[in-house]
C-alpha cells in the first residue's frame, strides 16, 4: 500500500490530455507501473493525471485504456453496488464512464448518465519526460467517492486500485496486483483539505466559515467573494451545517500564549446578551500514519478543547460545527473567547463578531397547470398536438418567502438524456441593495407556446435553488415534477434507456473477470522498462528511436 498526498487545485484544470503547468505544478505524485500518477483536488472534484512515460507508442490510442477503481466506503472490502470502477468504452477514449462492483472481479455494465466527470487521452512530452508518451487526465466528482469536504467526520481519503494498458508497447499492469478481486491492499490518496486563503482575507479569529473568509461577510450577514475566488458567491445567506475555522496565524499565537480551551458565544439578532453555544462533532486527526476519528464537544463549563494548530486534522483549526437547521431565520452573531487549561483564565484575542444571515427554509415550487389550448392537461395524460406548431404553456410558482432565491427554471426532460429549458431566471437580473428576490407566484410562462420537439413521454420540472451556502457549496434546491405524454402528428414515443447498460469498458467483455490478466512490474515509474545497469531515461530514448514516426500529435492547450 502506498500513499500520495494531493494538493489543492488553485488553477483551473482543463481536461484535455495535456499535462501542462501551472495546472499540474506542485501536484502530489506517486510512481506507478510505466509512469507516474499525479493528483490534485478542490472542494468538488478529484483530478488525476496518468503520466505514462513508458508508453511511447503514438498509436491511435483507442486500444489503450485505464481502470481506476475506488473503495467508496473505504472499508477495505468490495461492497456490491457501492464501490466503483472508472474506465472508457471501446473507441471512446475521451468519455468517462463508471460501473459498480458486484463482487470480486465482477461488475455491472457502465451507467447511462449525464455526468460532470471527464477524461481525455493525450500524447506528448510532460515535466516527467521530454520524450513524447501517453498520458491521461481524469476529473471525478468527490461526492461519488464518498467524500464530503464540509463534514469533518467524512474521511478525506480515496482508496484506489489502477490498471494501465497499452497496445504499443504491449503491456497490462495492475497496481496493486489483483486489486479488482481484493481491496485490502489498495493505495491511498490523502486529499488536500482546504486552499490557502489569500493574505488579508481571513478574519482575525474566526478566519472562515467553510471556505468563505469572514472578511467577505457583510454586516447584515451576506457573503460576497471576488468572482475569481475558488468559491465565488454573491450576496449569499448561510444555512445547513457550517464549520467555523480559526485563523491559522491567530491560532498559533494563542497556542503559544497558553490557550488550551475556548467558548463560542451566540445570539439571535444584533442586540441582547450572548450565551454559550454548545455543539458536538467529530474530526479526523492524522497521527503520522493514519487518520483517527476524535470526538469534540463542550464540557460542563461550555468549554471546548483547542486543537494544536501545528497538527493535521481533516478540517484544521475547526472551532465549531454548527447545524443551523431548525434555527430561526434571520441574523445570528458569534464570538470566540480563549482560556488556559483551567478553563477560566482568559487569553487575550482580537475582538470579533461574525454576523450570518441564516435561512434553511425551502422555496415553494409548483406546476399549477399545464395548458393546451388554454385547457388544463392532467398528470399522466396522453395529449395530442394538432400540428407541428402546436404547443403548451404553464402556470408555475417558484417562490422563496425570505427572498433568498438564487435561480429557478422550468425544464422538459424526455428521450435518452434529452432536455430543454422552457423558462429560467436568476438573482443576477434582480440584484438590489436589500439582497432580496422572491421569484414568481402563479406565473404564466413562457410568453408564447412552447412546442415539444418530438413525440415522447415528458417530465416537466420546476426547480428552484436558494442563494444560501454552508461555506463550501450552495445548498441544494427543490423541484416539482409532472409527467405527460405528448403525441405530435405522425409521431411515436421513444423507448426509454436502462440506467445500467449492457456495455462494458475496454479490458472486459462481460461482467465477470478481465479479458487479459494483468501483471505487476518489479519496478515503477520510468524504471519499469529500464534494463539492469542502464539509466532509465537512456533506455526510454533507445525505445523511442525504434518507434515509427508519430501518427497522432498532441493538441496544444488553449489558454
Amino acid at each position: 500500500m502506498a500513499l500520495v498526498i494531493s494538493t489543492w487545485a488553485t488553477n483551473p484544470i482543463t481536461i484535455d490530455g495535456a499535462l501542462t503547468a501551472p495546472e499540474w505544478t506542485g501536484a502530489g505524485q506517486m510512481a506507478i507501473p510505466a509512469g507516474f500518477l499525479k493528483v490534485k483536488n478542490d472542494a468538488n472534484f478529484l483530478y488525476v493525471a496518468l503520466d505514462l512515460v513508458g508508453d511511447l507508442g503514438a498509436d491511435a490510442g483507442t486500444g489503450d485504456y485505464y481502470w481506476f477503481t475506488v473503495d467508496v466506503d473505504a472499508n477495505a472490502a468490495i461492497t456490491p453496488n457501492k464501490d466503483l470502477n472508472y474506465a472508457m468504452l471501446p473507441g471512446a477514449p475521451n468519455l468517462s464512464r463508471r460501473q459498480y462492483y458486484l463482487g470480486p472481479g465482477t461488475w455491472t455494465g457502465v451507467l447511462n448518465e449525464v455526468t460532470a466527470n471527464q477524461t481525455h487521452i493525450g500524447f506528448g512530452p510532460t515535466s516527467s519526460s521530454p520524450i513524447p508518451h501517453r498520458s491521461w487526465e481524469l476529473r471525478i466528482k468527490l461526492s461519488e467517492l464518498g467524500v464530503d469536504m464540509s463534514d469533518p467526520a467524512s474521511l478525506k481519503v480515496v482508496r484506489f486500485g489502477l490498471r494501465v494498458s497499452s497496445t504499443t508497447p504491449p503491456f497490462t499492469f495492475d497496481f496493486p496486483a489483483n486489486f479488482f478481486t481484493n481491496f485490502s491492499n489498495l493505495h491511498t490518496i490523502a486529499l488536500a483539505l482546504s486552499p490557502t486563503v489569500p493574505p488579508g482575507l481571513a478574519g482575525a479569529v474566526i478566519g472562515t466559515v467553510g471556505f468563505i473568509p469572514t472578511t467577505n461577510i457583510s454586516g447584515d450577514g451576506f457573503a460576497t467573494t471576488d468572482p475569481t475566488y475558488y468559491f465565488p458567491v454573491t450576496e449569499t445567506a448561510f444555512g445547513g451545517s457550517m464549520n467555523f475555522i480559526g485563523n491559522q496565524v491567530t491560532m498559533l499565537a494563542l497556542w503559544a500564549a497558553g490557550a488550551r480551551k475556548y467558548k463560542i458565544l451566540h445570539r439571535v439578532g444584533t442586540s441582547g446578551a450572548f450565551s454559550n453555544l454548545r455543539s458536538s462533532w467529530a474530526n479526523y486527526h492524522w497521527n503520522g500514519s493514519t487518520y483517527i476519528l476524535e470526538p469534540f464537544g463542550a464540557d460542563p463549563s461550555d468549554n471546548y478543547m483547542l486543537t494544536n494548530p501545528s497538527e493535521e486534522y481533516s478540517i484544521k483549526n475547526l472551532l465549531l460545527n454548527w447545524n443551523s437547521v431548525g434555527e430561526a431565520p434571520g441574523i445570528h452573531q458569534f464570538q470566540a473567547r480563549f482560556f488556559r487549561a483551567d478553563g477560566t483564565t482568559l487569553v487575550a484575542s482580537t475582538a470579533q463578531t461574525v454576523t450570518l444571515m441564516v435561512d434553511n427554509n425551502q422555496a415553494d415550487v409548483q406546476i399549477i397547470n399545464i395548458l393546451h389550448n388554454n385547457n388544463p392537461v392532467p398528470p399522466c395524460a396522453i395529449e395530442t398536438m394538432t400540428d407541428n406548431t402546436d404547443g403548451l404553456r404553464f402556470r408555475i410558482t417558484a417562490n422563496d418567502a425570505e427572498g433568498h432565491l438564487q435561480a429557478y427554471s422550468l425544464t422538459a426532460h424526455y428521450g435518452d438524456n434529452l432536455s430543454a429549458t422552457i423558462v429560467s431566471d436568476s438573482y443576477a437580473a434582480h440584484a438590489n441593495p436589500a439582497h432580496l428576490w422572491n421569484g414568481v407566484v402563479n406565473a404564466l410562462v413562457p410568453p408564447a407556446e412552447w412546442v415539444p420537439p418530438i413525440s415522447c413521454a415528458y417530465q416537466f420540472k420546476v426547480s428552484a435553488w436558494p442563494r444560501v451556502t454552508n461555506g463550501y457549496q450552495h445548498l441544494g434546491g427543490v423541484e416539482f415534477n409532472r409527467h405527460v405524454t405528448i403525441i405530435k402528428p405522425g409521431g411515436l414515443a421513444l423507448a426509454s434507456t436502462a440506467f445500467i447498460s449492457r456495455e462494458f469498458p475496454l479490458g472486459m467483455s462481460g461482467k465477470k473477470g478481465p479479458d487479459v490478466a494483468g501483471t505487476s512490474p518489479a519496478k515503477l515509474g520510468e524504471s519499469t522498462f529500464a534494463k539492469s545497469g542502464t539509466p532509465a531515461r537512456a533506455t526510454t530514448k533507445k525505445a523511442a528511436a525504434k518507434k515509427p514516426a508519430a501518427t497522432k500529435g498532441r493538441a496544444s492547450k488553449k489558454k
